[in-house]
């Protein structure tokens, strides 16, 4: 892409499946965090020569990047290379969460990660638009914070979702979603009838398209991922295994000896020890 100034600069290439290739092995270096206003205009042009952008949209309009149109609406987000020419479409005033930022030099020369040119961040855009908030308002007074903060941001977007290895894009909605929900609740007792209404699904439904999507059963999957986590806790850290069986959702010492001996072979205690 061309760049309106005469220095030298990074030829950022839009790859055939719309994604950007970005270094984010290092820490990104912002120069702008705000909330930007925009429109009603039928047609603005923009460039940014030196700097990454990444917009969060709470509007609805269009924007042209390398000749290929994408609708923007609230939960879209984009990411813009230095240098992106863009024409943008506001029919009514328009608000996004923004950051302009580079990278360090040793991290360009660094492994690339695809991060899509635009993309619907679907039910997390509301805690990734409350991060961005949340980094806009320290900038001024913490630029470190913001930027660790707009890292993490970067990183959700490079990987669309948390289970994307598994997912693919082909995984039914409702079931990443009874995955997220088993993830933030798995130290509370969990039954599948009530992912199930949660998702808006029959149990057998969710119960078929689990099996489909994981290859297990929903309560496979669920005490899979308690044993994976107590193991984790059980090898990295000091805290009582009375303590970590509780954070796993298994409070019966005597059920949690048996689950964790029967998945890994071993007693907690075990386990702790390097046994199993």
């Amino acid at each position: 892409m061309s760049s309106p100034i005469a220095e030298p600069m990074p030829q950022y290439i839009i790859t055939p499946n719309f994604t950007w290739r970005i270094p984010l092995s290092g820490r990104p270096r912002a120069a702008l965090m705000a909330l930007g206003v925009h429109g009603p205009a039928a047609s603005e042009r923009h460039c940014v020569a030196r700097y990454w952008c990444v917009h969060l949209y709470t509007y609805e309009g269009a924007v042209v990047v390398d000749g290929r149109e994408s609708p923007i609406y609230p939960g879209a987000v984009g990411i813009l290379a230095p240098g992106a020419e863009t024409v943008y479409s506001f029919p009514r005033k328009s608000v996004h969460a923004c950051a302009h930022f580079s990278f360090p030099e040793d991290a360009e020369a660094s492994d690339l990660v695809d991060i899509p040119v635009m993309q619907d961040a679907g039910p997390r855009f509301g805690d990734l638009y409350r991060a961005m908030e949340e980094a806009i308002a320290v900038f001024p007074s913490s630029r470190l914070q913001a930027e660790v903060r707009l890292w993490d941001i970067l990183w959700q977007l490079a990987r669309p979702s948390r289970f994307a290895d598994l997912a693919t894009n082909k995984t039914h909605p409702a079931v990443r979603r009874a995955m997220e929900m088993i993830e933030l609740r798995l130290r509370e007792p969990l039954c599948v009838a009530d992912l199930a209404e949660e998702v808006e699904l029959s149990h057998n439904q969710l119960t078929r398209l689990f099996r489909d999507a994981t290859g297990d059963t929903v309560i496979g999957y669920i005490q899979r991922r308690r044993v994976e986590r107590a193991a984790h806790l059980l090898r990295n850290s000091q805290l009582p295994i009375k303590t970590i069986a509780a954070q796993v959702g298994v409070s019966d010492p005597r059920q949690f000896n048996k689950l964790m001996h029967k998945s890994l072979g071993g007693s907690p205690l075990e386990i702790r020890r390097g046994g199993a």
